[in-house]
């Protein structure tokens, strides 16, 4: 691990998967689709719309069927990816590889990709 860079593990982080949830709400959608598109458990998506919710992220329809993102949700994308750039920049291990955030081991020229 001395000689190698800063990989990411397996595992996401709370902000970049409320960014792909939010990313995925530009167009309303239902609990069971987030639920899918993020690959989250029932459990972590109802916690994690819960907390899009309460920090006025996310909005749900009058049933609460749908969610779609609210204007402070779009904020917080654009803020988002500025920050993805602003790393990108001063590393250049940092890449943008389809939407996808990865960082590059040189010595070993293998690569650990954000899902």
């Amino acid at each position: 691990m001395g000689n190698q860079r800063f990989r990411i593990d397996s595992r996401r982080s709370v902000l970049q998967i409320y960014s792909e949830i939010l990313d995925f709400c530009r167009i309303p959608q239902s609990r069971f689709r987030i639920m899918q598109a993020s690959y989250t458990s029932y459990n972590l998506t109802n916690g994690y719309l819960g907390k899009l919710e309460k920090l006025h992220l996310l909005e749900a329809s009058e049933d609460e069927r749908k969610y779609v993102i609210a204007e402070k949700g779009h904020e917080f994308l654009r803020k988002w990816s500025s920050m993805m750039e602003l790393l990108s920049e001063g590393d250049p291990d940092f890449q943008n590889y389809e939407g996808k955030w990865e960082w590059r081991d040189r010595r070993a020229g293998r690569q650990s990709r954000k899902r």
